[in-house]
């Protein structure tokens, strides 16, 4: 039997319209960078680090915190579902906090390890936590978004 891979040709520019670290061959300094801005981040502005939403290891987020009653942007973060980690996206949470908008990032499963099945239940389990903590942690539960 044939390599599946033949079956299909590689369409090198739509490779590089989804591959970003084949678009993008500077990415290991990109992802340093946002390392470095990470930490600098979690040390300015008032945060819960690895709360546990769930049993699994993988299952914990990160809450920069913005104020009492304050609105939350749920984050999930990048990696093709396969890679990186909340910390590497800590940076972003700076923006919303300046806005008096409390910012959480979630880890999840990472494929192939769990189904994308899985990491959108994971997801789901966050948001449901978050919902049902929302007034020990100071968030409005009512005023919650997501974006990944």
């Amino acid at each position: 039997m044939g390599n599946v891979m033949n079956i299909y040709p590689l369409n090198e520019k739509l490779e590089l319209a989804y591959n970003i670290r084949k678009a993008i061959p500077s990415h290991p300094e990109l992802f340093a960078n946002w390392r470095q801005l990470s930490h600098a981040s979690r040390l300015r502005v008032p945060s819960r680090l690895d709360l546990a939403y769930g049993k699994e290891s993988s299952e914990r987020l990160d809450l920069f915190l913005a104020g009492t009653n304050t609105p939350l942007h749920i984050f999930l973060h990048g990696g093709y579902w396969q890679a990186m980690d909340k910390a590497d996206f800590s940076f972003l949470a700076e923006a919303w906090y300046d806005e008096g908008i409390s910012f959480a990032i979630l880890n999840y499963g990472l494929c192939p390890d769990v189904t994308i099945d899985v990491i959108v239940s994971q997801a789901r389990k966050a948001w449901l936590w978050l919902q049902n903590h929302a007034r020990e942690l100071g968030l409005d539960s009512t005023r919650f978004q997501v974006s990944g």
